[in-house]
């Protein structure tokens, strides 16, 4: 699957070149594009799931999960709330446009 992957990405970006030669902003629209969506595929395949978990300890929110893995908001933001969906102990709740993500301490009883 990842050549496959590799291979599609190498045609976009042969397609991006040779159709924007004129210099135009749309190559490097068409490069962050390209960018993004590996970036989504690379969530989808869980590549953070487990780095995201371990900073779970305290209440987070999308931004500072970003800051300390270096990749962007919108990428933490979609891991923490995968996370949410998929693992019983990540817990969150939203205020507007803030979002705060922990994990829920097991009772010991």
């Amino acid at each position: 699957m990842v050549i496959l992957l590799l291979q599609w990405m190498e045609f976009l970006f042969w397609y991006a070149r040779t159709r924007f030669r004129n210099g135009s902003n749309s190559y490097s629209s068409i490069s962050s594009l390209i960018f993004s969506t590996l970036e989504n595929i690379l969530v989808e395949m869980g590549k953070y799931d487990e780095a995201v978990y371990r900073i779970l300890s305290d209440p987070v929110t999308p931004n500072e999960v970003a800051k300390k893995l270096g990749v962007t908001q919108k990428t933490a933001q979609r891991v923490l709330m995968h996370l949410a969906l998929t693992r019983e102990d990540v817990k969150y709740k939203n205020s507007g446009r803030i979002h705060i993500f922990w994990k829920e301490k097991a009772n010991q009883e």
